[in-house]
């Protein structure tokens, strides 16, 4: 399964090495769309507990495994050197009408800012963890519709 949209920037992050091509497994990208569902309804319990940190890296985590399902759907994932920022580039390459994905590079970059050490943030706000989850949820929708509407109903729940 491929998307005709992007076609030239998936080749150019395979080239740089930020995308490699793997074999399809089916198990995997059911496994991610699978960790996308639980990592939102654990970022809802977190949000309710308190932990903001952990609930906007589960949100965060919901939303990228998702759209990396879509990239592993087609025989792709980011290497380390690519990374996260490969699969923003990616998504954006070949869904850039899809709204529901727009908001991972601004998750992404939230993150990092409380994530990596020497970062000045001391966390999210509550609103910001309201709008991961929220963001989260439509990229797990979305991305769980594209696979369903690509054959790939065959072995999802």
């Amino acid at each position: 399964m491929t998307w005709k949209a992007g076609q030239a920037e998936i080749a150019e992050l395979v080239k740089e090495n930020e995308l490699e091509q793997v074999p399809i497994n089916d198990s995997n990208v059911k496994e991610l769309i699978n960790d996308s569902h639980m990592h939102l309804a654990t970022a809802r319990l977190a949000m309710e507990s308190g932990d903001l940190k952990s609930s906007h890296l589960l949100a965060y985590d919901a939303f990228r495994k998702s759209v990396t399902a879509l990239l592993a759907a087609q025989g792709l994932r980011p290497t380390s050197i690519g990374g996260h920022s490969a699969v923003d580039h990616a998504i954006r390459a070949q869904f850039p009408t899809r709204e529901q994905f727009r908001a991972f590079g601004r998750l992404r970059r939230a993150r990092n800012k409380y994530e990596y050490p020497g970062s000045e943030s001391g966390g999210p706000s509550s609103d910001e963890v309201e709008d991961a989850i929220k963001e989260g949820e439509k990229a797990v929708d979305a991305s769980r519709k594209i696979l369903d509407s690509e054959v790939l109903s065959r072995w999802l729940p």
